[in-house]
């Protein structure tokens, strides 16, 4: 009788065992490399998803049809941290850090909101691309296309490449680690927009992350990243604040139709 016990006792521990492997398999547990990543609705036609690649590397992605968004640029010389950027703005969002800039708060390269530019100064438009945010969401490589100003709305200038018409465009390792932030469509032209904050990756190694998930990449574009690194989602019912641990003097603010003032 004894002995039937401990066999019982020993079945009982093997199948919780394979009960909890199976649970484990199934349900994310935090910083694990080995689940299944599943997008999940948090606001009306915006969907999230946190990845974490098999070396570890962790990706928090928002994804979304463009024609139901708004996209503009919030730009000042009196740079504030991205949370803080987000706190003034109205209404449901999502807040990012944006391009880059100068050490006196000017953009680095050219740069356009409410129809009128802010920045005349431009990058080499062969190692750059535009990202244009209004009227219509798009992003152009200058390399191979010629990009007109005539009724852009809100545009910016950023570089490089992370994927360009569905192919890595980057090809070599630097080595430079930072976090990082990108945006980006797939073959469908659905927009991703993307921060690696809790980790330092070099853009070799982002694209090789990005390559994990089953997405179609089509063209992203990297933004400026590191310490500007900076996400705030605010919409009914979810909140979720990535701040930036420097002041940035712009950020891109993306707000469903319905409730843009």
């Amino acid at each position: 009788m004894r002995f039937l016990s401990v066999r019982f006792f020993v079945f009982l521990v093997v199948v919780a065992g394979l009960g909890f492997a199976a649970w484990s398999l199934a349900v994310r547990l935090p910083y694990s490399p080995w689940y299944i990543a599943r997008w999940e609705e948090v606001g009306e036609g915006l969907q999230r998803m946190e990845f974490v690649s098999e070396d570890d590397v962790n990706v928090l992605l928002y994804a979304f049809n463009p024609e139901a968004f708004t996209f503009r640029v919030e730009n000042s010389l009196d740079p504030e941290r991205v949370k803080a950027w987000a706190g003034k703005i109205h209404g449901e969002q999502l807040t990012i850090n944006g391009f880059y800039f100068l050490e006196d708060n000017t953009p680095a390269g050219l740069l356009i909101t409410d129809g009128e530019a802010i920045q005349q100064q431009e990058f080499d438009f062969d190692k750059s691309g535009i990202i244009r945010l209004d009227p219509d969401f798009d992003i152009v490589d200058t390399g191979l296309e010629t990009f007109s100003t005539r009724g852009v709305i809100e545009a910016g200038q950023s570089y490089p490449f992370l994927f360009n018409e569905g192919e890595s465009a980057v090809k070599e390792d630097s080595g430079l680690a930072a976090r990082r932030t990108f945006i980006g469509t797939d073959e469908a032209g659905q927009v991703y927009v993307g921060v690696v904050w809790r980790d330092d990756v070099s853009l070799f190694e982002l694209v090789t992350v990005l390559k994990e998930i089953d997405i179609s990449w089509y063209d992203v574009m990297n933004l400026d990243g590191g310490p500007s690194t900076g996400l705030v989602v605010e919409t009914e019912g979810f909140v979720e604040a990535l701040d930036s641990a420097a002041p940035v003097p712009n950020v891109i603010v993306i707000q469903p139709r319905s409730t843009t003032p």
